[in-house]
């Protein structure tokens, strides 16, 4: 609502009873599965805005693809406010064993692997993702007309430091 005016918004929203919700990311968007198609989409629930990105049954086993409850522990959007044809979405999933990522507009979403087991902890610093694993510090890194990728910050030894860390249990 407009304080001044008092002029109002009405955006028309989807039905979310039919759609798993992945999480609000930066700038309040949310992140929707709808359910039975996987189609993802990005959703300005202050506008009614989507944005399609691509499905995540590529993500999947096909033999878990007809019955899912497919939930991204974390997400992330590399942009400054809202969506922009340069944003990139990013999805801890699989209890931190897949990273993926992809823009608006993209067909797949690329896989981002590390030589790990997986992602201890995933967090955006400065407009970007950094993640921790038992052996590194990674980022990924995103460059124009080149595929997004993981690169070594730091190299640390947290197993030896910390036993539980082999454990893999990725904080929520």
């Amino acid at each position: 609502m407009n304080v001044r005016t008092g002029k109002r918004i009405h955006p028309r929203l989807p039905d979310l009873r039919h759609h798993y919700m992945f999480g609000p990311i930066v700038g309040g968007l949310l992140v929707l599965c709808r359910k039975g198609t996987h189609v993802v989409q990005l959703l300005n629930p202050v506008t009614g805005q989507l944005t399609n990105l691509p499905l995540v049954t590529a993500l999947l086993p096909s033999y878990k693809a007809r019955s899912i409850d497919f939930r991204a522990r974390r997400v992330w959007l590399r942009s400054g406010s809202g969506v922009a044809d340069d944003s990139t979405v990013a999805l801890l999933c699989n209890s931190g064993h897949t990273l993926v990522v992809a823009k608006p507009g993209d067909d797949d979403w690329t896989r981002l692997s590390t030589d790990d087991d997986c992602i201890l902890l995933a967090l955006p610093l400065a407009g970007r993702l950094y993640c921790v694993t038992n052996k590194n510090i990674l980022v990924v890194e995103t460059a124009a007309n080149q595929k997004a990728r993981l690169s070594v910050v730091a190299g640390v030894n947290l197993a030896s430091q910390y036993p539980l860390a082999r454990l893999c249990v990725p904080s929520i």
